[in-house]
């Protein structure tokens, strides 16, 4: 059930996770993407892709990444190999989660990015509200959205009820300068 719940999160920091800035690429690590539900938390990992980020050129500014499924992780082996599974994430069918941008936006003091979402082979658009960050003179890209199981066919065994339907997906990925 974890697995389900981090699956999602992992979509949605997709979305945000490669990270250019002015003319630099986003470092591969560390970075974190993580998912919580009422019940149920984990992480992902394998991120790939590319995303431009420029603050002064936002029309042409773009994010298309994906994380691989199989990287699921809740802490117990056993909930990992169920959110892998059929029911849950299907990694076997569908091995990433994907998100591509359409648009990136100023929204207030931080920046908005919509795109399509794509989870077991259903795309839907979904928006990240994100920001940008600086911790020991590292930027970071570091958003939150929210996505719900259902709305993706992320049904589950007999317990999925426990998990939670609604996903908070954090992220929190570094950036570096490459000019």
């Amino acid at each position: 059930m974890k697995l389900k719940i981090l699956i999602l999160l992992i979509l949605s920091v997709s979305g945000a996770s490669a990270y250019y800035i002015s003319n630099g690429y986003i470092s591969e690590a560390p970075y974190t993407i993580q998912f919580s539900t009422s019940k149920a938390e984990g992480s992902l990992s394998g991120l790939t892709g590319t995303v431009y980020f420029k603050e002064t050129d936002l029309v042409n500014s773009s994010f298309d990444v994906a994380v691989d499924v199989a990287t699921i992780k809740t802490g117990n082996k056993l909930k990992d190999r169920h959110a892998r599974n059929g029911k849950w994430m299907d990694a076997s069918s569908y091995p990433n989660i994907t998100y591509t941008s359409q648009a990136i936006e100023k929204y207030n003091t931080k920046y908005k990015v919509t795109g399509l979402l794509t989870i077991k082979g259903i795309s839907k658009e979904k928006t990240i509200i994100f920001d940008i960050i600086n911790k020991n003179e590292i930027e970071y890209l570091k958003g939150t959205t929210t996505v719900t199981r259902e709305e993706y066919g992320i049904e589950g065994n007999s317990f999925a009820f426990l998990v939670g339907d609604e996903i908070t997906v954090d992220l929190e990925i570094p950036a570096s300068y490459n000019n």
